[in-house]
């Protein structure tokens, strides 16, 4: 199942994408034409089992129940697509850039890692975003004028929790705040 939302004012995109047998993007290869092909980030988690997920061309093993966050430029897919749950956005709908203050995630969730950063979640971290999976089916459905708003407050939400995984999962604990902001 594809949700899509477009924003009115600044044609911004927000895809969530469920139970999708052929998910995936080929951003070099399979160009349509278009001017600006769409350049989306996206979060991916792994609902089931583990499984292969090519990215550019080389095949990792995306661990089960875990996520992973993938740039606008990069080609990937999955074994078993289907079993993924993604979210994609573009700059238009909310921009990491300028509202780094309020996810933290430029150069660290995303564009910042050298190799795929796979987050794993427990089983409170996957109840949690079962709730807001949830959450964002209800909101997709709900058109109203400030439809918008709520989504982008649930991706917010989204990436800081995705932010605090790789904080806990790939830093040193002694790393501070201020230490981050240099690397990232």
């Amino acid at each position: 199942m594809l949700y899509t939302y477009r924003e009115p004012k600044t044609d911004g995109k927000l895809n969530l994408i469920q139970d999708e047998p052929t998910f995936g993007r080929h951003f070099f290869s399979n160009r349509t034409g278009e001017r600006h092909p769409e350049k989306l980030l996206t979060i991916a988690w792994n609902t089931g089992p583990d499984q292969t997920v090519m990215l550019d061309g080389i095949d990792y093993s995306f661990p089960a129940q875990s996520m992973l966050p993938l740039m606008v430029n990069q080609t990937f897919s999955f074994s078993q697509p289907a079993l993924i749950v993604a979210w994609q956005f573009d700059r238009e709908f909310y921009c990491i850039v300028d509202h780094d203050k309020e996810v933290s995630c430029v150069g660290f969730l995303f564009y910042g890692a050298k190799s795929p950063l796979f987050l794993q979640l427990d089983f409170r971290e996957q109840r949690q975003l079962d709730a807001l999976l949830t959450v964002f089916a209800d909101e997709f459905s709900t058109r109203d004028s400030i439809q918008g708003e709520m989504l982008r407050m649930l991706l917010k939400r989204l990436i800081i929790k995705a932010t605090r995984l790789a904080r806990d999962q790939s830093l040193e604990p002694e790393l501070t705040e201020a230490d981050l902001d240099i690397v990232r």
